[in-house]
């Protein structure tokens, strides 16, 4: 339905693991609805169980057992961070530089989003990183290439295609998986893979661009969806220090890749753009 999810998996795996967040709902205020048992048993053979919040405080479960997403913040607390890969990535530093980032900040997830097409090239780089990633109980996905999570070890994939795959991704990877779907600036798009089983809905570019068709997620778009929409929102593509104060009152998580990789110094762009964030 429309008000619950129309996949069950909502109401089986996140009830009574997230925190300011009724679990399988997708809409706020939508007044009573049928509950469902709590799983009382998940397997642990496959993955040891995480802690109960990668982040320490900040990211709450949303996964036991590979891995872990967030609940939508509370009034009081602040965006989590995300972190996108470069397009290209030097094996043998990019490592040690995304590690430096991860020791100087807290982040709940890194997404590897290559442009590289060659499952070699992607193979290699994400074995390279999923042990910085995981050392620090943060969880990392890949973009689109649904069916190298689990060779690869991965907690979960990035979907470009709004809902259009959702439905089937979640089949293929299990309600354990976490599944982000992109859905541009489409509010329609957002609600559409948000009941087929999203576990966190990315809108953007939110700054300004020439490329694609220009159409970037304004203010608006992330105010309805913080006030009406449970699911966590993601902001990214273009992040400035101005849109994050903007946009931190109704944001879950802020996306940045290329705005701190691009720069001397990744640790302190990046401090710099969470010293925007309101307090």
């Amino acid at each position: 339905s429309l008000l619950y999810g129309a996949s069950g998996v909502s109401d089986l795996d996140h009830q009574g693991k997230r925190n300011h967040l009724r679990a399988g709902k997708i809409y706020h205020n939508a007044g009573p609805r049928p509950t469902a048992p709590v799983r009382a048993d998940i397997p642990t053979d496959t993955y040891p169980v995480k802690p109960a919040a990668y982040g320490q405080t900040l990211v709450s479960t949303l996964r036991q057992i590979n891995r872990i997403w967030s609940a939508p913040m509370a009034d009081t607390e602040q965006p989590q961070l995300y972190l996108i890969s470069p397009s290209e990535c030097d094996i043998e530093q990019f490592p040690d530089q995304l590690a430096r980032v991860l020791d100087a900040q807290q982040i709940a997830c890194v997404r590897l989003a290559l442009s590289s097409q060659d499952q070699d090239t992607i193979s290699r780089t994400a074995d390279a990183l999923r042990p910085v990633t995981h050392a620090r109980d943060v969880a990392l996905v890949i973009e689109q290439h649904l069916l190298l999570v689990e060779p690869l070890g991965l907690d979960g994939v990035h979907l470009t295609d709004a809902a259009r795959s959702v439905r089937k991704t979640r089949k293929v990877l299990g309600p354990d998986a976490i599944i982000g779907a992109f859905c541009g600036a489409l509010r329609h798009d957002g609600i559409s893979a948000a009941e087929s089983g999203a576990d966190y809905i990315s809108f953007g570019p939110i700054g300004s661009s020439p490329l694609g068709d220009g159409v970037s997620a304004d203010h608006a778009l992330f105010a309805w969806w913080s006030e009406m929409i449970e699911l966590p929102v993601v902001a990214e593509g273009g992040v400035s220090e101005d849109l994050i104060a903007q946009l931190a009152p109704v944001s879950d998580f802020f996306a940045i890749g290329p705005e701190i990789w691009t720069t001397q110094a990744p640790e302190k762009t990046l401090a710099a753009l969470i010293a925007a964030m309101p307090t």
